[in-house]
């Protein structure tokens, strides 16, 4: 995928490309030798001209392309202007919403200022853990409070919490999938 700014390039390269071409596409260019016939186009229908004639229309084509030059030069500094101003634009809208987005994104994050543990091994891991008991040292019988802001040590038992998994689920622009995973004493293991 290509940045914005060889993109820009790119489309300038193109535009330098085909005004050349332009230009050079409008000037016929005459032979002063006279051995060789020359065709001078016009613009409905073409001549055979002598050598007497030819440098005439010679002048004639060296003036008009070199004004058309001129007019296309100058036309190609406004449009190199308008699209250094173009892409100068963009790349300050693109800035803003790139910080705009992160701030967005870290004010979401605020909510998360707790540490949580990560399962990294189940589907390629980064799944967040609710609730983890392994011996029954930690007691479960709490009051709804204790539910609310969680408890036990993150490297043993503990459950995570009810504000911080509301605020977990409810980051915008994602979505989530609850994944039960049982396991018995006699470890045999069961999913939901």
């Amino acid at each position: 995928m290509m940045s914005p700014s060889q993109a820009s390039l790119l489309f300038l390269n193109v535009c330098i490309f085909i005004c050349g071409e332009a230009v050079q596409g409008n000037c016929v260019h005459h032979s002063t030798d006279s051995s060789v016939v020359n065709i001078v186009e016009d613009g409905s229908n073409a001549k055979d001209e002598s050598k007497s004639n030819d440098t005439v229309c010679k002048e004639d084509c060296e003036e008009s392309c070199d004004v058309k030059t001129k007019i296309t030069r100058e036309e190609k500094h406004f449009m190199c202007r308008n699209l250094q101003n173009s892409i100068v634009s963009y790349t300050r809208s693109t800035k803003k919403l790139l910080r705009n987005m992160m701030d967005e994104q870290q004010a979401s994050l605020d909510y998360l200022s707790n540490q949580v543990m990560c399962d990294m091994d189940y589907r390629g891991g980064g799944r967040t853990v609710i609730q983890k008991r392994i011996d029954g040292i930690i007691d479960f019988q709490r009051l709804w409070c204790d539910y609310l802001d969680g408890f036990g040590d993150l490297l043993g038992e503990f459950w995570l919490g009810l504000k911080k998994i509301f605020y977990i689920v409810n980051q915008k622009n994602t979505s989530f999938m609850l994944y039960v995973a049982l396991e018995s004493e006699d470890d045999t293991l069961a999913y939901a």
